[in-house]
Order: C-alpha cells, then structure tokens, then sequence
C-alpha cells in the first residue's frame, strides 16, 4: 500500500467520525434510560450481562474516539484499511450479540409496554449501522485501491453474482449437510461473511459507476471547460456529450425509475413501512427532476447545491431507514424477484452525496467557502424546517382548542368565527393525518411535538368538530399526505380477553380506630377458578371523610399505595391487567364516591384489601361498599356543616333547612342548524310556562361561541308579542353547534356569584329548547354540588318536555340551608355533611328562613376544634376545598394540576384528580412515575396512546419470514 498523500483523496473524515460516535452517545443514553427502568427486578446474572453491554458500548466508542488520533499519526492507506476493518468487525459483533443476548439481560417478568425487547434491540441495530455501514465503505474504499481496474470490475462481479448463487447453492443443495454439520456459531459467521462481501461489492459497482461518470477535469474551473463553450476542444466536447448521455441515463434509472418501482414495491409490500404517500410520489419526483440538473460548471452552481440541498433530507431519510435492514438485501434478492430495489436507497443515498459534494465544490469556486456552506445549510434546513413549522403551527392550534373545550374558562370571551373556522380546519388536519400513514421516526417526531407522545381520540375530535361547526366530521379524502393507508386500516389492537368480575365482598369492617383515623379491612372471594378476575367496587365516602392510604397484600406482604396522577394510573393499571399482575387502585369518580378496583385472584382464593381514612369527630363517616356500610362515627345522627378549619358552624342543619322556589331558565338553541323562529321560541316558554306552573323565568341563547342575556332581568309576562320582541334583542350569530356544558356553566355561575337575600330562595330549573335529536349530557361537576336541589334538567323538542338528570350529583337534598360569608352567599345540603371553605375573616352568617334574613354564627368551644391532634383533618379539608374550588373553572383546574398533584402526595391524601394505586415491581412504579410527567406536561384532554401507532420494524421477523419462503420453495422444486 502507498503513503497517503493527498487527504482529499481520502473518505471524508468528519462525516464518518460524526456517524459514528452521535449514534453511539444517543444509543448509550437509551439503554442507560432502559436500565434504569427495570434494574430493580434483575437479578446478579442479568446485570452481569447488561454491564457487559454497557461496557461494550464504552469500549466501542472509545475505539472510534481513538481512531481521530491514530489517524492523524498513521495517516497510510494500509492504516486505513486495518482501521476500518477493525471498526467493522467491532460493530458487526455487536449487532450480532447484542440481540441473542438480550433475553438473558431482561428479566421474564418485564412486561413488553413497560421495555420492549424487540424495540431495544431495533434500536441497537439501527444506531450502529451507520457506523458499520460506513466502516465497510471506508474498508471498500481502501482495499479496491491496490488492484487495477480490471481486477477491482473481476472482484465485483465475483461478489455481487456469486455471492448470491454462492449462497443459494448451500441454502437449498447443500442445506441437509450443512444444517447436520455445523454449528450455529459457524452459521452466523458464513451468512454474516456472505453479506458483508456482497454488501462491498455492491458498495464497490455503484462508487465506480459515479467516479467514472466525470470525464477528467469535467467539474474543475479549467477555462476549456467554461460554460461559455469558448475554446472548447473536440475531445472536450465529447466527453461532454458522453457526459449528458451517462448522466441523463443514470437518473433516469436510479433517481426515478428505481424509487417508483421500489414504490411500487410496497404497494403489495409494505416494508418496512408503508410509503403509499401522494407526497412521497411526488417528492420522489421532484427529487429525480433536480437530479437531471447535470453538474457542470461554476455558473449558476450556488442555485443547484441550495435545490440539491433541499432533496437530499428527503433520500437520506429513506437511506437511514433502509440502513438497518440493507444485510437482508442479499435474501430478498433470493427470495423476491424485485428485491434489488431494496438497494436503491443506498444507490441513491450515495449518488446525491457525490452530486451534492461536487456541487458544493462548484459553489465554493463561484462564491468561495463561507457562502457556499451558508447555502447548504439553508437549502438543508427547509423540508426539516417546514416540518417542525407545520408540527408547532398544528400543536398551537390544537392547544386553542384543547383549551376552549376541555379547560375553558367560563368567563372568557368566546371564539370569534374565524377562530371557529380555523380549529375546525385544524381538526380535520389532525384526523387526517392521524390516520394517514405512519412513517418511521417522522410520525413519532410529529406526535412529539404536537401530541406530546399522546394521543387526540377519535371521539374527542368528532365532537369538537361537531360543536365547532354543527356538523359531523366528514371521512377523509384524498390530500398531499395521502389517504387512510394499509398500516392503519388494518391496524388492530392485540385481542385481550377481559377478566371475569365474578368476586365478591366477604368482609367489609374496622380494623383499628381512634379518634380522629380509622383503618378498613376489605377481603374479596373469587367465585371462579380463574385467576384472571377482576373486582370493581363503588365505595361512597361522605365529605369530610378523607381517604388516606390504601394497601394490598401480595402474598404474605402488605404493599403500601402511593398517590399518582389518576388518569396516568388508569392506564398502568390496565396495562397490568392485560398480563395479569398484582395491582390495585382506588380513585374517586365524583365527589362523594370512589372506585376500587383489585386484580387478579387466586382460583377461588382471597385477596385482602386496607384502607386508612381520616375523620372528623361531629362528621357522619358512614362508608358503604357494594351493600356493606360501616359507621365510623355511629353517634353522629345529624348532617353538621364543618369549616375547613375544623369548626362546626351547623350542627343541626334541618332546624334551619327550607325548600327553595323554582323558576325556569330558557337555553334557546342558537346553533347553525336552529330553525326556529323568535315567534316559535316565544310559543314554547309559553306552553312551558302553563305546563309546569313557574310564572318567574329568564331567557338565554347559546350555541359554541357564547351565552346572552345572562344578566337579564327576571320576566313573568306570558304575552307572546313581549317574549317574541325580547329574543328579537338577542344579539347571537347562529353558528357551530350547542354546547350545553359552557352555557350551564355560565348560568350556573351567573346565579351562585350574583345571589342576593332577596333570591336565596329560589332555584333554577333549566329548559333547553333544541330540535336537535341527540343533545351532549352536559358535565355539571364543577358548580352542581352549588346547588344540591337542582337534580334534574330538561329538553323542549316538539312541544314535548322530557326530563335529564345529571350524573355523579354528589350532595343531592331537597331541602336546604344557606350560608354567608361576607357578600358570598352558599347553598348547602340538609341531608348530608359539607364542607364549608372560609374565604374572609368575616363572620360567618346562617340563614333564617323565618325571617327571611341572615345572622351571625355563635362558634362555642364544644363546636370548635383546639386540640392539635385535628390539625391534620384540617390541612386535608383545606387542600379538599381548594380543589373543590379550582373545579369550577375548567381553566383554573387545568393550570392547578400540578400543585394539586404535589399537594395530594405531599399529604398522601386522595382527591379526585389523583388515585391511590399499589403495583407490585419497581419497574411500574418506575414506568408510573415516567408517564406521569408526560401526563402533566401535557394538556389533561389527551391521553395515552394504547398501542404503537408507528411500529418501527423488528429486522428478524422480516428474515424468518424470507427463510421460510426460500425453505418451501426449495422444498417444493425438490418434490417436483
């Protein structure tokens, strides 16, 4: 081998070390993420083995750090070729082992969401191919440089046709022999030493098709040459036509006709993804349009490097996505007759990297280094440019409408219409694209920064477009990012059988009490002879009553819960059910009532259930399950009103209590398919009016952009003309549809925060007057336990009054009391305990319903609480009133989660934005405590995507397919 003396002769440097070493940093920092995870579970001889990956990582990257130094001291072609032997052979092993090892590195019991295998060792394949690949290219470069080209053209054709006959002669001919002779070892090398070799000689062809393709001095500043013509030689000219001639042909092959066919390709075989795009055909076009730009001359160069700039993302995405399955080339040739398009990204990949660098070396002599850099940088920022834009003008637009409807603020101003437009737009993009084809890394890069890894769910975006606009989402057509694809039509979820519920409650009693806890023992029987059974019990806790602690036992030991995000602790405990674990949970689904749930059980075997609550000394604390009710506090006959200090400020609330008068309050449809007239809207108050028998009422218009008329004085006229000229003075565009939960809202609050002495004594009854058939169950949670006698709502359609009730009315009573606090008058039950939540130093003042007039409360030392030993149900009434607080106002609620959450687990108390759940390994309270985060750091309205939406491709199912295929067809041409 001679001297190296010219290094621009050589491979770029700094493209291979950066190839190298960035994927290798990223890889260690995944694994380390994946240990980190699970290493609470391994055991001696699984750490051995992850270390020793680890440690294999080290030392790789540490030989590709060495190899800046040892290059600039032996700086031989010789060097070179021992060099990036060396490196090959380092990253083919690890590939290799890496996989076979994995098992032994990942304990049985990791369940696949939590760390999937087939993904980590996806990962370590695809972040050391690069490196490989370009080890083996350096390699190719440095061992055909010491033959003659008619050695190097005869080594080639050995290669790239031998191999492959070479290959099916001992897979199908020699296969009984070589399968009852060999090792498996022996194997992976022949096969690995196969497809390296091919691999080269491919490498090989297409470098010396590129290098041959310049005539000597075709891309130089030689004045011979000029793009004036002048003086051009005859011999120059030729090599110029055979230039065009070479040139044109080659595009015209490997720039469009190989990626169509390789297009069409997958089509019929989506691998290892699916491409059926509108805009990757077009892309694919585009870029061979750019590619018959020929690349001759320094005039006008600066323009072709920033267009050549601007494709080459586009074919270096496919390269680095076909980078980890090019060893499967060879077997795909063999076993499909088209899979030589599987190279066409390394082709293509390597042709545009020659055409783009001769470019730049154009520009550089046109408008020198510094601007020719400044262009490629340009040119190669604007399709990653244009997709982050796209991603963050979608996520800002999605949270508008995430924030509009799922954490609104009820007395903000409501969207304009062209906002309206806008998020419907936006909707109908975010569908589209959701159920377009899922590209490797591209779509999970998208729901990164849109989604924040979570998902918007069908449900959700039909009904915001459904409100937004009033009418139904229309399917998806045909758009630049192509129609519903084969990955997702035929994407289904991996069938689950659910659990049996057949378990039921054997005990339900007090373990331990004292006067201010009381610790439950709940003990469930499985009526079956399975394991997989689930129980799901309804407890009902009264307020005031707090729920502190929840343990399961899991064979002799009692595992203690822990305070969590309750949605992020929904979705982990059905994961956990899907593989049968030892999880329980406990959540609130409203205010007073709570979910237990407990899974799995042994065949018609117990499982034993505790749970710590605090209470209150005058408080009811009667706790019921399923039809088990325990009584902490027996002697407690009355519903006493507490303050969130402690202070019972009622203690027999039905000496005060009094029944509140109706009036009607009108919810006029004014959404874009309303038909009504003022006229016909006037005709049904008054029918409405004789039907029930409520003289007083007010009057309302509603729809997606706003309530009227919520401070509108009371009416009782019942004459048609005045009814009919008072909506005349509405001033509401009709437009989207009826949001019912924003217009209760704003009425509800209007009233509770404008309540005067003179109408505490009257209750609104809601009349919705639509023509719509199916009207939105409006969700009352946050202000209903505001008014515990309003139960029942009501819809007017073709004159006929039906009667809805709201769900999860968590203080429902007839009768009522009221309570004042400085100008903040409240409306509380007489039937059940509350909580009040002082918000002055004010006194605080009872209503008398006799004389129609508030008076101070007198507190005593028996109705207060001075002990310090209550001072911790105090701190849970308060963070319990606060919530209770925040709730009314979706906005508020969404911008206190956090606290809330800190707040809950600080405390270790159970509110109904957080759950107590027990799992039994460190690795889900680790995976618990992972997408915890991603939930807080995200809008409440997204959830959890269930299943992986992008699959990014598992390398060795694709091969035991191919081997199966070339097994059966040998086996049927042996027969025939």
């Amino acid at each position: 081998m001679n001297t190296v003396k010219n290094r621009s002769s050589q491979p770029h440097f700094w493209p291979i070390v950066w190839a190298m070493i960035i994927p290798q940093v990223a890889l260690l920092l995944v694994n380390i993420r994946g240990w980190t995870l699970i290493q609470g579970e391994t055991v001696q001889s699984e750490q051995s083995v992850a270390i020793a990956i680890l440690l294999a990582e080290l030392l790789i990257l540490a030989l590709v750090c060495s190899y800046v130094r040892i290059r600039s001291t032996l700086n031989t072609a010789r060097a070179l070729l021992w060099l990036s032997l060396l490196a090959l052979v380092v990253h083919i092993s690890y590939m290799i082992c890496v996989p076979m090892f994995l098992e032994d590195a990942i304990p049985n019991a990791i369940q696949p969401w939590i760390l999937n295998p087939e993904g980590v060792a996806y990962w370590n394949i695809s972040l050391f191919m690069p490196g490989a690949f370009l080890a083996l290219y350096v390699f190719t470069k440095q061992f055909f440089g010491s033959f003659t080209k008619l050695q190097s053209n005869l080594i080639v054709v050995v290669t790239t046709v031998g191999v492959p006959l070479f290959w099916y002669l001992s897979m199908s001919v020699l296969q009984p022999v070589w399968l009852g002779q060999y090792s498996v070892a022996l194997s992976i090398v022949f096969a690995t030493t196969m497809v390296v070799v091919f691999l080269a000689g491919i490498i090989r062809l297409f470098d010396s098709l590129l290098a041959n393709l310049y005539p000597s001095g075709l891309t130089s500043n030689d004045s011979t040459l000029n793009d004036t013509g002048e003086n051009d030689s005859q011999s120059s000219k030729k090599a110029i036509n055979s230039f065009d001639l070479k040139y044109t042909l080659l595009v015209t092959l490997l720039g469009i006709a190989a990626p169509l066919g390789g297009l069409w390709l997958n089509l019929y075989l989506p691998f290892p993804a699916d491409f059926q795009s509108t805009g990757v055909y077009v892309f694919t076009l585009i870029n061979g349009l750019v590619l018959l730009i020929k690349p001759i001359g320094i005039h006008g160069s600066p323009i072709r490097l920033f267009l050549r700039c601007i494709t080459l993302p586009f074919i270096g995405y496919f390269f680095l996505v076909f980078l980890p399955f090019l060893p499967l080339s060879l077997i795909a040739i063999l076993a499909v007759g088209a899979g030589f398009l599987m190279l066409t990204p390394l082709a293509l990949g390597l042709f545009q990297a020659r055409i783009t660098l001769t470019e730049f070396s154009l520009a550089k002599q046109r408008v020198g280094s510094f601007k020719a850099v400044a262009i490629g940088v340009l040119g190669l920022a604007v399709l990653p440019g244009y997709f982050t834009t796209q991603a963050l003008l979608d996520k800002h637009a999605l949270d508008t409408s995430l924030r509009y409807f799922y954490s609104h603020d009820v007395n903000a101003t409501p969207l304009t219409e062209s906002q309206i437009r806008r998020s419907a737009d936006t909707l109908v993009q975010l569908r589209d694209r959701k159920i377009g084809i899922q590209l490797p890394f591209i779509s999970g890069a998208y729901n990164s920064i849109v989604f924040g890894s979570l998902v918007l769910s069908d449900n959700k975006i039909d009904r915001m477009h459904q409100l937004l606009t009033g009418e139904k989402l229309a399917a998806p057509k045909r758009s630049f990012f192509g129609q519903p694809s084969r990955s997702s039509r035929s994407f289904r979820r991996n069938r689950i059988t659910p659990p049996l519920q057949q378990v039921d409650l054997s005990e339900f009693s007090v373990k331990s009490k004292s006067a201010e806890t009381a610790t439950i023992q709940v003990e469930l029987a499985n009526r079956s002879s399975r394991t997989h059974s689930l129980y799901v019990g309804e407890l009902t806790i009264p307020e005031g009553t707090f729920v502190t602690g929840l343990r399961l036992k899991i064979g002799d030991t009692w595992e203690t819960g822990r305070v969590f995000d309750r949605k992020t602790a929904i979705w982990v405990f059905q994961k956990i059910t899907e593989v049968r674990r030892d999880p329980a949970l406990l959540y609130y689904t409203s205010a007073t009532t709570a979910e237990l749930r407990v899974y799995p059980f042994p065949a018609q075997g117990i499982r034993e259930v505790e749970i710590d609550v605090q209470i209150h000394p005058h408080l009811n604390a009667q706790i019921t399950l399923g039809d088990q009710a325990i009584d902490l506090n027996p002697s407690i006959t009355s519903a006493a009103v507490v303050a969130n200090d402690g202070t019972v400020l009622v203690d027999s609330p039905a000496d005060v209590a009094f029944t509140r008068e109706d009036y009607l309050h009108f919810i006029l449809d004014y959404s874009s398919k309303a038909r009504s007239t003022s006229r016909q809207y006037a005709k049904s108050i008054v029918e409405t009016i004789e039907q029930t028998g409520v003289k007083k009422y007010r009057i309302s218009a509603a729809n997606i952009s706003s309530n009227s008329n919520t401070d509108g004085d009371w009416l009782t006229s019942t004459d048609l003309d005045e009814i009919t000229a008072y909506i005349d003075d509405i001033e509401l565009t009709r437009v989207g549809g009826l949001w019912l939960t924003q217009a209760f809202a704003r009425e509800a609050r209007a009233r509770i925060n404008t309540r005067t002495t003179d109408d505490v004594s009257l209750r609104p009854r809601f009349v919705v007057i639509s023509q719509t058939d199916k009207l939105e169950t409006p969700d009352a949670s946050g202000w209903l336990w505001q008014m515990p006698d309003v139960t029942d709502w009501y819809v007017l359609r073709n004159n006929t009054l039906s009667t809805r009730q709201f769900s999860h009315h968590t203080k429902s009573s007839a009768s009522v009391i009221a309570l004042k606090d400085h100008s903040t008058i409240s409306i509380l039950p007489s039937t059940v305990p509350s909580l009040y939540s002082i918000r002055t130093k004010a006194p605080i003042e009872l209503y008398n319903p006799a004389k129609s007039e508030f008076t101070p409360i007198l507190t005593t030392s028996e109705t207060a609480i001075a002990t310090p030993k209550w001072a911790k149900w105090a701190e849970l009434a308060q963070l319990w009133t606060h919530w209770r607080t925040v709730r009314e106002n979706p906005a508020t609620l969404e911008s206190e989660r956090r606290a809330l959450l800190d707040q809950s687990r600080a405390l270790n108390l159970l509110i109904p934005t957080t759950s107590l759940i027990v799992v039994e390994s460190a690795s889900q309270w680790e995976i618990l405590a992972r997408k915890e985060k991603q939930s807080i750091n995200n809008h409440s309205g997204l959830d959890f995507e269930e299943e992986q939406q992008t699959p990014e491709p598992v390398w060795w199912l694709l091969l035991a397919a191919l081997l199966i295929f070339i097994y059966h067809r040998d086996k049927r041409t042996r027969r025939a």
